[in-house]
């Protein structure tokens, strides 16, 4: 079955595969179309588009975990610029960094909650037990 998967995806997704990676492609008309624009922020720290960004949230959830994945951006030869280039590597990087240090902090406090219920739940268990057995006697 996971074969069928992965000769399905591979006529979705173009697939390397020398390095069994699948390739996510976006095709751009300018380096703007990156980055969200009502984000003042330098282009090393603003947010990516949230269109492009449930894009490839839609696209990395068909392809299984075990794969690695590439992005690949087209523009027009034209407008190839190496530093905005650059920068735009650096804040793409930097943007799913941000993402995942919250996804961990939020992953933290999710577990702290399961902790202090577990201990709620087991301290009212015992306080119950404590309770029956001063009762019984």
């Amino acid at each position: 079955m996971f074969k069928k998967k992965k000769n399905y995806l591979k006529q979705i997704y173009k697939m390397d595969t020398e390095t069994n990676t699948f390739i996510i492609e976006v095709s751009l008309e300018n380096y703007k179309e990156i980055f969200n624009g009502w984000d003042p922020s330098p282009i090393k720290r603003r947010e990516l588009d949230p269109d492009l960004l449930h894009f490839m949230n839609q696209c990395s959830s068909d392809i299984p975990l075990s794969f690695p994945l590439e992005l690949q951006f087209y523009l027009p030869k034209e407008l190839y610029d190496e530093e905005k280039e650059n920068l735009t590597r650096v804040g793409i990087k930097n943007n799913f960094a941000f993402i995942a240090h919250f996804i961990g902090k939020e992953i933290g406090q999710i577990n702290k909650s399961l902790f202090s219920f577990w201990f709620i739940k087991n301290g009212v268990i015992v306080h119950n037990k404590n309770f029956i057995f001063s009762d019984s006697i």
